[in-house]
C-alpha cells in the first residue's frame, strides 16, 4: 500500500512539474503568439525564421548583382554593339579608344531606363503572388526565371537586343517585394523593422558588390578577347541565381508553421485572392505617400548603380576594375546604413508605438 502511494505521488509530481509543450518549444528562436520570432540571431540558420531571413537577403543580393551585372561592363559592351562614334573592335585595340557621343549616350541611357521600367510592372504583380502562393515559391520562381534573360544577354548583337534583355533582367528587382513580405511574416513587431531593413539593405548591397564582382569575372575570360569575355561573364551571376532558387525552394518555409502548399492541403490556411489584397492596399492613401517617397530615394540609387562605373572610367581614367571599385562604395553603404534605420524604427516603436516609426521615417 505504501509503495502504491509513493508511485502515485511521483506520477502526480511529474504531472505538476512538467512544462506543457507550447508553440515556442517547436522553434529555435523565442516567438510571440503568432509564432513570429522576437529576436534576430544572425549566426543562426535554423528553420523557419532565420533560414527565411538568410534566404531572403541572399536571393535579393544575387538579384541585385544580376540586375546591374552589365553596368560596370558598359565600356566593353558599347564597343561590341557598335555604339562608339569611331567604330568597333576592328578600328582600335582597347575600349579606352571608344568615343561615346550623344547618340551613344542616349542609347545606353535608354537601356538603363528600360532596366528600371522592367521592375515596376513585376513589383505590382509579385505582391499578389506572395499572398497567394507564398514567398518561398514566389522568390524561387523569380530568381530562376529572370536568370535566363541575364544568361542570354550575352547573345545581344545590337542596342535593341541589349535593351530588350535589360528590360526582362530588370524584373528580378521585384524580389525586393518578396524579401520584405517574407521577413514581415517571420518576425514580430519588436524586431520586424530591423529584419526588414537588414534583409533589404544586405540585398541592395548586391548593387555595390556587382561593380567589383563583374569586372573580376570579366578578367577570368579576357583570354577569349574583349568581345567574348563579357558575353561569357554574365552567365556566372545567372548560374548563381538559378542554384540559389533551387536551394531556397527545397530547404525553406513560407511562414513559421510551414509551407503554403502544406497548409492549404491540411486546411490550416485559407487560400487568398492576391489581386483583391492588392486592390485593398491600393485604396489606402498612405501607400501612395510611401510610393512617392520611396520612388525618389530608390530611383536615385538605381541611377547611380547604372552609371557610376562608366563615369569613373570615362572621366577619371580609371581601369575597369578600379572604376568598379570606386562605384561600389555607393552601394556598399547598404551594409549598415539601412539596418540603422530599421533599428531606430524598432526602438521608437518600443517607446512610442507605431507613431514612433513615423517620426523616425
Amino acid at each position: 500500500r505504501r509503495a502504491r502511494r509513493r508511485a502515485c505521488s511521483i506520477r502526480l509530481s511529474n504531472l505538476t512539474m512538467s512544462k506543457p509543450e507550447t508553440d515556442e518549444t517547436k522553434f529555435a528562436l523565442p516567438v510571440d503568439s503568432e509564432n513570429k520570432a522576437t529576436v534576430i540571431r544572425l549566426y543562426n540558420f535554423s528553420r523557419p525564421h532565420m533560414r527565411a531571413f538568410h534566404y531572403a537577403w541572399l536571393s535579393f543580393f544575387l538579384a541585385f548583382t544580376g540586375w546591374f551585372a552589365l553596368a560596370p561592363l558598359t565600356p566593353i559592351v558599347r564597343v561590341s554593339l557598335g555604339l562608339c562614334a569611331n567604330g568597333g573592335w576592328d578600328d582600335f585595340e582597347t575600349p579606352r579608344d571608344c568615343i561615346c557621343d550623344a547618340a551613344c549616350s542616349t542609347d545606353l541611357g535608354t537601356a538603363n531606363t528600360v532596366s528600371v521600367a522592367g521592375t515596376i510592372g513585376m513589383r505590382l504583380l509579385v505582391g499578389s503572388w506572395a499572398e497567394t502562393y507564398g514567398p518561398r515559391f514566389s522568390q524561387s520562381f523569380m530568381v530562376m526565371m529572370f536568370s535566363v534573360p541575364l544568361a542570354l544577354s550575352g547573345l545581344s548583337t545590337s542596342i535593341a537586343g541589349l535593351t530588350a534583355s535589360r528590360f526582362f533582367i530588370g524584373g528580378m528587382g521585384a524580389t525586393f517585394v518578396i524579401t520584405q513580405f517574407w521577413t514581415s511574416v517571420m518576425f514580430s513587431k519588436n524586431v520586424v523593422g530591423t529584419a526588414n531593413a537588414t534583409s533589404a539593405g544586405w540585398g541592395n548591397l548586391g548593387g555595390g558588390f556587382t561593380q567589383v564582382f563583374m569586372p573580376w569575372v570579366f578578367s577570368w575570360f579576357i583570354n577569349l578577347g574583349y568581345d567574348m569575355a563579357w558575353r561569357v561573364a554574365v552567365v556566372v551571376p545567372a548560374g548563381l541565381l538559378f542554384l540559389v532558387g533551387i536551394a531556397l525552394y527545397l530547404t525553406s518555409d513560407d511562414v513559421p508553421e510551414g509551407t503554403y502548399k502544406e497548409l492549404y492541403a491540411s486546411g490550416a490556411r485559407k487560400k487568398q485572392n492576391g489581386a483583391l489584397v492588392f486592390l485593398a492596399a491600393a485604396k489606402d492613401p498612405r501607400v501612395w505617400c510611401l510610393f512617392i517617397i520611396y520612388g525618389g530615394c530608390f530611383g536615385t540609387e538605381l541611377a547611380m548603380n547604372n552609371v557610376l562605373a562608366t563615369y569613373f572610367y570615362d572621366y577619371f581614367g580609371l581601369d575597369l576594375q578600379l572604376a568598379g571599385l570606386a562605384a561600389s562604395l555607393f552601394g556598399l553603404m547598404n551594409l549598415f546604413a539601412r539596418s540603422l534605420g530599421g533599428i531606430a524604427s524598432d526602438l521608437a516603436n518600443q517607446r512610442w508605438s507605431h507613431r514612433g516609426r513615423h517620426w523616425v521615417f
